[in-house]
Parts: structure tokens; sequence; C-alpha cells
């Protein structure tokens, strides 16, 4: 494999939510560094084990990593600078996942499924109680 000429991109920190992530990139985009989050969700388990790994990973170009790590180490509470209420705010604001409008209503899709399931095999043993009897 050839070198394409672009840049690889490496893995600055883990972050706890999307909150944190967006101070960390609108830190590291004031200081002329670009970045990338990549979300440790997982579309099989539903996000199930971000609380285990974190949110997801803010990635930077490999040559930009000193400097952005220069950078979150000389701007304390870079990470906690979101205001209590600004983060209420921002949370009612995301409850639902606006690239994925039904994100939000997956819940009830499963629980009807598993009711119908139930119904038919509920179904399915009284029909077969009825006939032998």
């Amino acid at each position: 494999m050839g070198d394409s000429g672009e840049s690889r991109w490496v893995r600055l920190l883990v972050v706890g939510s999307q909150f944190e992530a967006d101070q960390v990139q609108q830190t590291l985009q004031n200081a002329g560094i670009g970045s990338e989050l990549q979300s440790y969700h997982d579309t099989a388990m539903d996000g199930l084990y971000q609380a285990q790994k974190g949110y997801g990973e803010i990635r930077v170009r490999e040559q930009d990593r000193q400097d952005a790590e220069r950078v979150l180490q000389e701007q304390p509470g870079a990470l906690d600078q979101v205001k209590d209420a600004e983060l209420e705010r921002q949370a009612m604001e995301s409850a639902i996942d606006e690239k994925r409008p039904e994100a939000g209503h997956r819940g009830i899709w499963i629980w009807t499924a598993l009711a119908a399931v139930a119904a038919l095999i509920l179904g399915y043993f009284l029909i077969n109680s009825l006939l032998i009897e």
C-alpha cells in the first residue's frame, strides 16, 4: 500500500458524553486544530457498552497530537467549562437523536414485538390444549 498523502488520525482522549466531546472539540477548533469524534455507540447493542468504554474518542491528525495535548493541558477545566444549566438545556434539546428521529421510539417496537411473540406462543398452547381435550 502506498502513502495516499493523507495524514493518519489518532486517538487524543476518550470522552464520557456528547457534551464533553463538544467542549473538547470547540477548544481544539478555537486553537485551529481539527478533530473528529468516533462514537463507541454500536447499533447491535444499542450503545450498551458506552457506559463501560466511554461515549467515544476524540481523534486528531497525528501531526497535531502534541499541540492538541498542550492546548488541553494549558486550559484548566477545558473539559468542564459547560455550566450545569447549559448542560441541562443541551440534554433536553438532544433527547432524541436528530439524525434518526425514530431512535427515541425504538423501545416501544421492541416491547410490541415481544408482546406479539408471547401472544403467538400463548395462542399455540391454548389451541393445542383445546384440540387434545
